[in-house]
C-alpha cells in the first residue's frame, strides 16, 4: 500500500501515561499545511480510542493524552484547542477507517520512515509523552510535553512550563523549556522570544527538545494561531 494514498497514518496503542486507556496516535497533512504558526508540517493527534475528544476532555479521561496539563477542562485559562473541530474530524475518521493503520496494513518500521521524511509538529492535540514510543523514534519535529517531570522525551520535546520556578526545576532536570509570558520583560535570563510571526515554526526548529543547542523559548500568548 502507498502511504501517501490515504489521508494520514494511525498508531492504536495503550497511552504511556494511563496504561489502562486504549488511544490512536494520527499524523496527517501529507500533502500540506496551511496552519499559520507552524506553516507546511504534518500536524499530529493523540486521542482517547472509545469516546469523541469533546466527551473525553469533559469527562476527565482525557488524561490519558493530556496528563497533568493545567489547560485541561475547568483550568484557567483553558486549552486553546476546539475539541469540536480538527480532534473530532479526526476521531471519527478514525473511527471509519480512513487512514491507514500501522500494524494493519504497514509495519511500525515503515509507517516511522515515511513519516520521518517530512517535518512533523508534535501534539496538535494530546501530549507525546503519551505515545513516547512513536514520538521518540520520528526526526524531524517541534514538540512539547507537560509531562517533564517523568517523561524520557527531553531530546526531542520542550518541557511546558508556567512560571520561571518550573522552568528552572525542568532546566535543573535537562530538559530546555518553552514558557508562555505576557511581556518580553518577564524573560529569565537564558529565554529568549519565539520568533513568530516573523518565521514559522517549519522553518525556525528552534522548539526540537534537547537536541537543539539553543536557548529556552517564551513567547506571548498564542491563541488560535496554532491552528
Amino acid at each position: 500500500m502507498e502511504l501517501g494514498k490515504k489521508r494520514g497514518i494511525m498508531f492504536r496503542s495503550m497511552s504511556a501515561i494511563d496504561p489502562s486507556t486504549e488511544i490512536f496516535t494520527v499524523f496527517t497533512g501529507f500533502k500540506g499545511s496551511v496552519n499559520k504558526k507552524t506553516g507546511n508540517m504534518v500536524q499530529s493527534y493523540i486521542l482517547v480510542a472509545d469516546r469523541p475528544p469533546t466527551v473525553a476532555w469533559q469527562d476527565g479521561a482525557d488524561v490519558a493524552i493530556c496528563g497533568n496539563c493545567p489547560l485541561r477542562y475547568g483550568g484557567k485559562p483553558q486549552c486553546y484547542v476546539n475539541k469540536g473541530h480538527d480532534p473530532h474530524a479526526v476521531w471519527h475518521a478514525c473511527k471509519r477507517g480512513s487512514y491507514i493503520e500501522v500494524g494493519v496494513d504497514v509495519s511500525f518500521d515503515e509507517a516511522i520512515a515515511f513519516i520521518s521524511g517530512y517535518k512533523v509538529r508534535y501534539g496538535a492535540y494530546g501530549d507525546p509523552s503519551a505515545a513516547p514510543h512513536i514520538f521518540g523514534a520520528l526526526q524531524s519535529h517541534t514538540g512539547y510535553t507537560h509531562q517533564w517531570k517523568t517523561s524520557d522525551l527531553d531530546e526531542e520535546c520542550m518541557a511546558s512550563v508556567s512560571t520561571v520556578y518550573q522552568k528552572r526545576k525542568a532546566n535543573e532536570l535537562g530538559w530546555r523549556t518553552y514558557r508562555i509570558v505576557l511581556d518580553a520583560s518577564e524573560l529569565d535570563k537564558d529565554e529568549i522570544m519565539c520568533p513568530y510571526p516573523k518565521v514559522q515554526c517549519v522553518e525556525c526548529k528552534l522548539c526540537g527538545g534537547g537536541k537543539i543547542r539553543a536557548k529556552n523559548i517564551a513567547t506571548l500568548p498564542v491563541g488560535k494561531d496554532h491552528h
